[in-house]
């Protein structure tokens, strides 16, 4: 035990010296946007992230609009937010879609339409799925909460292939409060008038397991499921107008780990992360006291409240492998990026207003996820880092005070932006901005300007793609095409006058002595 807190202490203490500015000027953090769509007079009503089908590498953006009379369909590339694909005018509203194994499943007023992966609708079904319970994928079923018979609702899973329902459950007897679907199964939060439980289910519809979520000296109350990670599963509890977060293992036998208290707002949520205070279990932020916090994953515990006040999370998504980074989206639409210690946040850039987002993979390779975000009928797609520093700018030629009877200059600089990376470089020359172009094979920015004799000034500016820019001081080059080395042509045609008129008497000469 003491060797463990030891560790923990020097994991501090090593935290905090790195925390400790450099000498070099930081600017602030920022993030730009890899790509944006814009969808006029549409407003976006479902995001999902789907698997790559160009073959680019970048996994595709599956959106659902609504126009004011009408519905689309659209895949979206994630690499550079192309149209890939769409519907066209569906000629109804839709009120949610999914997609799901190839095929999109829509819902209107009492029926499911199906469309192929082309999103040409194939047929529909007898379905009036509930606004209460989206439309979620279950490997390759969808799960949908019918209420067509409002005594007996059922969760249905249908193969989107065929429609064949592969299995239902009704609950006649019981009050269906949420479900979400995660790793092949679903979990569904039901009261019976005892007590609410937690259902999880396989594929097939096979009960795993289910667990009482009870708090002491509590009755009924209304349970939402709102997030999985690494076989914990976490949910909100709210009754007598209290509100709790808790935590069930999924390893069987399934059991209720903690609960704790939090925020009465209907909409705080528990959203899960990695594992911050190093003790292998993930952990989960939540808003106690009109800010977020950070809970043990393990244990439920308090471990540290930030600055960052909000009435409730909207949705968190993780940005790298460990998931301690993560994008957060509050209730006014604002979504920061955070980074969670073992002591302490970090929080990085923020941007607003937005609707909803999603985690779109790693769009440009450098390791990070990058995020899907709407709002009304624009769809974006920003960098899942930060930036605070300058480009770098090394100048190769011409050296400064080059003098030099060629008039073309090649301009040559090495440029780097280790974080956001290079936009833009650009040569000063003479109060005039040229736009340089990247040489692979030198590695260097470079361009070429034909200059008249004289002394020219010229300096080099680079942006890199979150707005950071440097510059460089202002250096010189003299550019002489005279031969007899003095300024301009004057003194060259006057000894050029002097040269012909000695060959031409010369000349004249010789032809007088033949």
């Amino acid at each position: 035990m003491k060797t463990h807190e030891t560790t923990l202490l020097l994991l501090a203490i090593l935290s905090l010296i790195m925390a400790i500015p450099t000498a070099q000027a930081l600017q602030p953090p920022k993030t730009y946007a890899i790509w944006e769509l814009k969808l006029e007079d549409q407003t976006i009503i479902r995001l999902q992230v789907i698997p790559d089908l160009d073959n680019d590498g970048v996994n595709e953006v599956f959106i659902a609009s609504s126009a004011e009379k009408d519905s689309y369909l659209y895949i979206v590339s994630g690499k550079n937010g192309t149209i890939l694909r769409t519907s066209g005018p569906l000629g109804h509203k839709i009120r949610d879609a999914v997609w799901v194994s190839g095929y999109v499943a829509a819902s209107a007023v009492e029926e499911i339409s199906i469309f192929d992966y082309r999103l040409i609708q194939i047929y529909t079904l007898p379905v009036f799925a509930s606004l209460d319970v989206r439309l979620q994928p279950l490997g390759n079923l969808f799960v949908a909460l019918d209420i067509f018979n409002e005594e007996a609702p059922k969760l249905v899973a249908i193969n989107p292939r065929n429609g064949q329902v592969v299995w239902s459950v009704q609950y006649s007897r019981y009050a269906i409060q949420s479900v979400l679907t995660f790793s092949g199964r679903v979990a569904v939060a039901f009261t019976n008038g005892s007590g609410c439980f937690i259902k999880i289910m396989d594929e097939k519809g096979e009960e795993e397991g289910c667990v009482r979520v009870l708090v002491e000296r509590k009755t009924g109350g209304k349970v939402y499921i709102s997030s999985y990670r690494d076989g914990l599963l976490f949910f909100r509890y709210m009754v007598d107008e209290e509100a709790y977060i808790g935590c069930i293992s999924l390893k069987k036998p399934m059991r209720l780990c903690w609960m704790t208290e939090v925020d009465p707002h209907p909409k705080n949520l528990p959203f899960a992360l990695g594992d911050a205070n190093i003790d292998g279990i993930g952990d989960v932020v939540a808003v106690l006291n009109g800010k977020l916090a950070l809970f043990s994953g393990k244990t439920g515990e308090l471990l540290y409240s930030t600055g960052l006040r909000m009435l409730y999370a909207k949705c968190l998504q993780t940005i790298n492998e460990k998931g301690d980074r993560t994008v957060l989206m509050s209730d006014e639409g604002r979504i920061y990026l955070l980074s969670f210690g073992l002591l302490n946040y970090s929080a990085y850039w923020v941007l607003g207003n937005y609707t909803y987002m999603e985690s779109l993979g790693d769009v440009d390779g450098d390791g990070l996820n990058d995020i899907a975000i709407i709002y009304g009928g624009t769809l974006s797609c920003f960098w899942g880092g930060y930036d605070q520093e300058n480009p770098r700018i090394h100048v190769l030629e011409p050296k400064n005070a080059t003098s030099t009877s060629n008039p073309l200059i090649v301009f040559r600089a090495e440029v780097e932006d280790k974080q956001s990376g290079v936009k833009r470089v650009l040569f000063v020359i003479d109060g005039e901005e040229h736009v340089a172009r990247y040489n692979p094979s030198l590695g260097v920015y470079e361009v070429g300007v034909i200059l008249k004799d004289g002394t020219h000034r010229w300096s080099v500016h680079a942006v890199d793609r979150v707005g950071h820019d440097a510059y460089t001081p202002s250096f010189q080059v003299e550019v002489n095409t005279s031969l007899m080395g003095g300024p301009g042509w004057a003194d060259d045609i006057a000894v050029f006058f002097l040269t012909a008129s000695l060959l031409v008497a010369s000349l004249y000469v010789g032809i007088k002595r033949w």
